[in-house]
């Protein structure tokens, strides 16, 4: 998976919490079944994950191709969901009661998703430009007399390329508004360092950058001209201090190396 996509679940699941039926009861990829679930919870909740992801790479440019993620939320609820100024409105016990209730679930959500009026769901609007498809499919089962219903929407997404290596976060760039994000969230705090430390790692030069964006060896890099000339990164003082003390001279074309001859012999 890509940084990015990792990123948007993220942000999905925090833009959810407190905007829906489910409240708090938003899960980032959760792996137990949905029975199980809602049979301990009793309450409307939500699982975020990032189930598939598909990109056109053109030779070895893992960061920046075209990519579509697909992003699933399973909304499900048992016999009532919570209402306002801390009522609970029981649902009754039929499909139909349920149905409308994840109905309501689900436009809940998209606002919370899309509209841009949480600092997570401005995160998202930056993630992701596009929208390529939304797929809903209903579901509904009973465990020991336990009703509910559930409902999995799917939200195709084009997002933005992932961060290329090795360099810091632009200001004003949507990683730098994830970022921000994160810090300001204290669920997320701790995450915010993992993601910069993925984003820069060590320092790389800009022509580093650009040789692991278009997937070329570091030969291969030299040869076209995007690269130094010398392997700086074996020897650097070495390389250095002989181009200060005239031992390599170069120009436009070619470096020699002359051979350098002690003080005081012919």
């Amino acid at each position: 998976m890509s940084l990015v996509s990792l990123a948007l679940r993220v942000a999905v699941a925090r833009a959810l919490v407190g905007q829906t039926f489910a409240e708090a009861r938003v899960f980032d990829s959760a792996i137990a079944p949905l029975d199980g679930v809602i049979a301990e919870e009793r309450r409307p909740f939500i699982v975020v994950c990032s189930d598939q992801e598909r990109a056109k790479i053109t030779g070895r440019d893992v960061p920046g191709p075209e990519r579509e993620i697909d992003l699933v939320l399973e909304l499900a609820l048992a016999s009532f969901v919570p209402g306002e100024a801390g009522v609970e409105v029981l649902i009754p016990h039929t499909d139909e009661g349920l149905e409308v209730a994840l109905d309501l679930m689900v436009r809940q959500s998209l606002r919370a998703l899309l509209s841009g009026e949480s600092a997570w769901s401005r995160v998202i609007l930056a993630l992701v430009p596009r929208l390529l498809k939304l797929e809903t499919q209903r579901g509904a089962g009973a465990d020991k007399g336990v009703r509910f219903a559930a409902r999995q929407v799917r939200l195709v997404c084009d997002p933005i390329a992932d961060p290329p290596f090795g360099q810091p976060v632009p200001n004003n760039s949507p990683w730098s508004l994830w970022l921000a994000a994160a810090e300001a969230d204290p669920a997320t705090t701790p995450l915010r360092t993992l993601v910069t430390d993925a984003i820069t790692g060590a320092p790389m030069a800009k022509w580093e950058t650009v040789r692991s964006e278009l997937g070329l060896t570091r030969e291969a890099a030299r040869g076209i001209g995007i690269g130094p000339v010398g392997d700086l990164d074996e020897e650097p003082h070495a390389l250095i201090g002989a181009m200060l003390t005239g031992a390599i001279t170069a120009d436009a074309n070619e470096v020699t190396i002359e051979e350098q001859v002690p003080h005081g012999h012919p």
